[in-house]
């Protein structure tokens, strides 16, 4: 089933889009994937993707 028609909320803007990927349960659109990529660490917005991302679980993996 493809997934790519679903509307889902992006865990960086907050904004509800289309496109994207996932990290573990949370959603990242291509917008905010794109510029995390290119932001410099020394940045100020860098600190504020690591703060968004940090609220990131990994799921527990049952077997």
């Amino acid at each position: 089933m493809k997934e790519s028609n679903k509307i889902k909320t992006c865990i960086v803007c907050e904004k509800e889009k289309k496109e994207g990927l996932y990290l573990y349960t949370a959603f990242i659109c291509h917008e905010c994937e794109r510029e995390m990529v290119e932001t410099e660490p020394e940045s100020p917005k860098y600190a504020e993707f690591v703060k968004k991302l940090s609220k990131i679980r990994k799921p527990p993996v049952f077997s």
